[in-house]
C-alpha cells in the first residue's frame, strides 16, 4: 500500500475527540433506510426482512432485485441488473428526484442530475454482488488527455457498495476513484452530503454470521459496548502505524482496558484475547495469529478491523481475508477492501473511531473517515448502529443491580475496569483500587485481580493452580498474569499459574514450547526442582543442524 498522511487527518481527529457532537446531519431513522436484497437468494431475502422487521424499517422500502449469485460481475451487468434498475426505482418512489440525462454513460449507466435525496441509508443484504471487474476496454473509453490518470489508479475494479454510492452524481467515472465530498467534513453542507449515498453491507460467510450483524448491534444498543480494546500496529508503512498509534491514544481515553503490540508480529495465542469489544490491527493477507481461532469470539456489539490491501476480496469464507472472518467471529461492524485501494483511500480507522465516540450512527462515521468513492471500500454492519448509545455512567448503575451469577454478571469486570482506569488517570489510583478491591471481594474473577494487582503494584488476593484450570480463563490473560506476576513479585507468585497453564489440554504445541523455558526459569527461581525436571522433559529436541561442509568449504543456502 501507497501512503499519504494529510495534516488535516490528525487535527480532524483530534476535533472529534475533543469537539461536543457536530452531526453531519439529523440521526438517520430507520424508515430513511433502503434495503435492496437479491430475490433470487433466500437468504437474502429472509436477512432483509429479519433486519427490517428487528430496526422497524418499512416492508415498502425492500428493493428486491434478480442479481447474479457471484460475487464478481462484469460493468455490462452491474449496470444492466443493479445500477439501473435500483436508480428507477428510487426515481420512481420520490427517493431520489432530479432530471433523468439522456442516454447512458460510458458503463451503460443511467445518469440524474439531482435536486433531492431523501435517502439515509442503502444497505445490500448477504446474495448481492460485491465486487466489479476491471474492464479493460472502458477503461480506454474514458482515458483522455484532459483526464490522465497514474497507471496504479487506471482500473475499473471497485466495490458494488462503493460504486452505488456516487448515483446521486450527474457523472462519475468507472476508472479510478471520485473523491467523497463530506470525507472529514465535521459540518458538511446539505448540496455535499446530498452528492452521496452512504451503503453498507450485511454480509459474511453464513447466514448466521449475518443476522448476528443485525442482532448483535440492536442487543450493544440496549446494553452498551463492553468489554476491552486491541491495538496491533507495527504493520509495512509509517503512516498506517500513526492511524493505530492514534486509534490507541482515542481509545486510552475513553478508559477501555487495552492491549498495544508494535511489534510486526500480530497478536499471538499467549496475548491475552479476553471480552475483545474493540480491534484495530494490520498486516496481514489471511486472519492470523490470535483471531485465527475459530472459537475466539468479539464481545457483542464489537467494533473490529484489520487494514489490508484484499481484506474483503471475498465474503463467503470464514478463513480468506479478514472482513468476514472477523463477522464470523462475532464482530458487529468492520471494513476492508476488495481489490488494491492504496493506504491513503482507506477508511481511517481513527476518524471512524472519533466520530462514533462523539455519538454518530456507523453510517455517518463511515462517511466522515473514508476518502473516497468509486473505489475499493467496503462497510460492513448496520449503518443505524449507535455503539457508544450507553454512556459509561448508565452501565455503572447496571451493573449495581446484576446479581453475582447472572448472564450478563461477567460484563461487571470490563465496566469497572473502564471506570477503573478513568479515575487512576485522572490521579484518583487510590479511588481506583478500593473499587477494584470492592469487586473482588464479592466474586474473584482474573481481571480485575490482574488490573489491581498492577495499580497496588502487589500480588491481588491468593493464587492457586484452580485460577489457569478450573475457572476456564482465556489462556491468553492466564499467560500474562503469570508473566506479569514473575516480574515484578516473586517466583512463587506465578508458579502455581503457570502449572495450571500447561495441565490445560487447549494450549497449542507451539505456545507450551515457548512457555516452557519460562516455565523451568520460575521452578528453578522457587525452589521447585521437581517442577523444572518435569518440564524439561517436556522440552521438544533440538532441530537437527547441518551437516559440516567437506574440506571446509561453505555450503549455500
Amino acid at each position: 500500500m501507497k501512503h499519504c498522511y494529510p495534516k488535516r487527518v490528525f487535527f480532524l481527529f483530534l476535533f472529534l475527540v475533543f469537539t461536543p457532537v457536530a452531526f453531519l446531519r439529523a440521526e438517520v431513522a430507520p424508515a430513511q433506510v433502503i434495503v435492496v436484497a437479491n430475490e433470487d437468494n433466500a437468504d437474502s431475502m429472509r436477512l432483509a426482512r429479519h433486519y427490517m422487521h428487528s430496526r422497524g424499517i418499512p416492508a415498502r422500502n425492500l428493493v428486491a432485485l434478480s442479481l447474479s449469485q457471484n460475487e464478481e460481475i462484469s460493468w455490462e451487468i452491474f449496470a444492466r441488473t443493479l445500477w439501473n434498475p435500483l436508480l428507477d426505482w428510487l426515481l420512481e418512489r420520490g427517493w431520489l428526484r432530479g432530471e433523468r440525462l439522456p442516454g447512458t454513460d460510458a458503463a451503460g449507466r443511467s445518469r440524474v442530475k439531482l435536486s433531492a435525496n431523501k435517502i439515509g441509508y442503502i444497505v445490500l443484504c448477504h446474495g448481492v454482488p460485491l465486487r466489479i471487474a476491471h474492464d479493460a476496454q472502458l477503461a480506454a473509453r474514458e482515458t483522455s488527455p484532459e483526464r490522465p490518470l497514474r497507471a496504479e489508479f487506471a482500473t475499473t475494479t471497485a466495490s458494488v457498495d462503493s460504486e452505488l454510492a456516487t448515483m446521486a452524481s450527474p457523472a462519475s467515472p468507472a476508472n479510478a476513484l471520485v473523491p467523497n465530498p463530506v470525507f472529514g467534513q465535521i459540518k458538511a453542507t446539505t448540496q455535499q452530503r446530498q452528492a452521496i449515498l452512504i451503503v453498507s453491507r450485511l454480509d459474511g460467510a453464513t447466514f448466521a454470521d449475518c443476522q448476528n450483524l443485525v442482532d448483535n448491534a440492536l442487543w450493544a444498543e440496549k446494553n452498551g459496548l463492553v468489554g476491552r480494546a486491541y491495538v496491533d500496529a507495527g504493520g509495512p508503512h509509517p503512516q498506517g502505524d500513526a492511524w493505530l498509534k492514534n486509534t490507541a491514544e482515542i481509545i486510552a481515553r475513553t478508559g477501555f482496558d487495552l492491549t498495544r503490540e508494535e511489534t510486526p508480529q500480530l497478536l499471538d495465542y499467549d496475548t491475552r484475547a479476553d471480552a475483545p469489544a474493540l480491534y484495530f490491527g494490520w498486516y496481514s493477507e489471511n486472519i492470523a495469529g490470535r483471531f485465527a481461532d475459530a472459537s475466539m469470539r468479539f464481545a457483542r456489539g464489537a467494533i473490529a478491523l484489520h487494514i489490508h490491501s484484499f481484506s474483503a476480496a471475498t465474503l463467503r469464507s470464514g478463513t480468506r481475508g479478514w472482513t468476514a472472518p472477523l463477522v464470523a467471529r462475532g464482530a458487529t461492524v468492520t471494513f476492508g477492501n476488495v481489490a488494491e485501494p492504496y493506504l491513503q483511500f482507506t477508511t481511517m480507522p481513527q476518524v471512524f473511531l472519533a466520530a462514533l465516540l462523539t455519538g454518530r450512527q456507523v453510517g455517518d462515521a463511515y462517511a466522515l473517515a473514508t476518502p473516497a468513492w468509486s473505489w475499493q471500500t467496503v462497510l460492513v454492519g448496520d449503518p443505524l448502529y449507535k455503539p457508544f448509545k450507553v454512556p459509561l455512567g448508565e452501565q455503572l448503575r447496571r451493573v449495581e443491580a446484576t446479581p453475582v451469577g447472572s448472564r450478563d454478571f461477567a460484563q461487571r469486570d470490563y465496566v469497572l475496569l473502564r471506570q477503573a482506569n478513568i479515575l487512576s488517570a485522572s490521579g484518583k489510583s487510590a479511588v481506583a483500587q478500593k473499587l477494584l478491591a470492592a469487586a473482588i471481594n464479592e466474586h474473584q474473577t482474573l481481571p480485575l485481580r490482574l488490573a489491581l494487582a498492577r495499580l497496588a503494584k502487589m500480588p491481588a488476593l491468593a493464587w492457586s493452580a484452580a485460577d489457569a484450570t478450573a475457572l476456564k480463563e482465556d489462556p491468553g490473560l492466564l499467560i500474562e498474569t503469570a508473566r506479569y506476576l514473575n516480574q515484578n513479585f516473586k517466583a512463587v507468585n506465578a508458579l502455581l499459574l503457570y502449572r495450571g497453564i500447561l495441565a490445560r489440554k487447549d494450549i497449542p504445541d507451539a505456545v507450551r514450547n515457548r512457555l516452557l523455558p519460562e516455565a523451568i526459569e520460575v521452578a528453578v527461581a522457587a525452589g521447585d526442582a521437581d517442577s523444572a525436571r518435569q518440564w524439561r522433559e517436556q522440552l521438544p529436541p533440538p532441530p537437527p543442524q547441518p551437516p559440516p561442509a567437506p574440506n571446509g568449504a561453505k555450503l549455500r543456502i
